[in-house]
């Protein structure tokens, strides 16, 4: 559950790619980020008065998550947000970005 679909995307990616210092800050970044999910759900299934012992390592792993995710965005770039749903095109479309392989598009709704 954490490292087998990181280790697919991998392999999938380097059929089409060669893989970079990016990839290995985006599994860094899925790493921290599980355990902050983790200490979160730990967080919120406590007791009221034991919650407070949740805070110190969610606070961590939330703010390693935010490094990482922060290097890895600097690393592969804003197209790496095209997976997110908030609006139905993504600003790297609009803006004229296209990957290189694939039928053009980078986002599933545009």
């Amino acid at each position: 559950m954490i490292v087998v679909p990181y280790l697919t995307g991998l392999a999938l990616a380097a059929r089409v790619r060669p893989l970079d210092l990016g990839d290995a800050a985006l599994g860094l970044t899925w790493l921290v980020g599980y355990f902050a999910f983790n200490a979160a759900v730990l967080t919120l299934k406590s007791p009221a008065k034991r919650r407070g012992r949740y805070y110190a390592p969610l606070g961590a792993y939330l703010a390693g998550a935010a490094v990482f995710g922060l290097v890895t965005l600097v690393l592969k770039g804003w197209p790496l947000l095209c997976w997110v749903p908030r609006t139905r095109s993504c600003s790297a479309c609009r803006s004229g970005w296209r990957p290189a392989s694939g039928n053009g598009r980078c986002c599933r709704a545009s």
